[in-house]
């Protein structure tokens, strides 16, 4: 269950990665490539008002996970309006099981920042679990990704949760 509305104030990095909704960068290469579908270009412009979204910052939920992971949570970062895509709800999301090959343990368990339409997230979270405090890895995140965006090179997953994280573990593990 969402929380009431309250008056409100997003790329994910993995060891020497940062990944922006539909664009991998990394550290050893120049170039990006596009590897998300279900992935909108944000526009420059910004005007729409993120008081009406139901998400608050620090709110911490469970949400229809990928299997195997049904101890994952997410948390929401930011809550922000884009003229043209409508509420942007910045999440980090924790616990997770992808297979990536370049971090000791083999397996990456958190993405810090990922960007969605609110829809998306309205379809995949199940309950409010209590709150956090963002991380500095996830303001980070969402630094990068806003100088990306503010560039037309970012947009938002418009995907459920689930598919977005599947995206991005499919390509850590190429």
């Amino acid at each position: 269950m969402l929380a009431p509305k309250v008056p409100v104030s997003p790329s994910p990095t993995l060891h020497g990665r940062r990944i922006f909704c539909g664009l991998v960068a990394t550290a050893s290469a120049s170039a990006l490539a596009l590897v998300a579908s279900g992935c909108r270009r944000a526009p420059t412009k910004v005007g729409v008002n993120p008081n009406e979204s139901t998400f608050r910052p620090g709110q911490r939920f469970t949400y229809r996970t990928r299997q195997g992971e049904e101890s994952s949570t997410l948390t929401v970062i930011r809550v922000e309006g884009a003229e043209t895509l409508g509420i942007i709800v910045h999440v980090s999301i924790d616990g997770l099981k992808m297979r990536y090959p370049k971090s000791p343990s083999g397996i990456a368990e958190t993405i810090a920042h990922m960007p969605f339409a609110e829809s998306a997230v309205h379809r995949s979270v199940t309950a409010l679990i209590g709150t956090a405090a963002p991380s500095a890895a996830a303001e980070a995140g969402y630094a990068e990704w806003r100088r990306a965006y503010e560039a037309g090179k970012a947009g938002i997953y418009s995907i459920s949760v689930a598919e977005a994280v599947d995206t991005i573990a499919r390509s850590l593990s190429a």
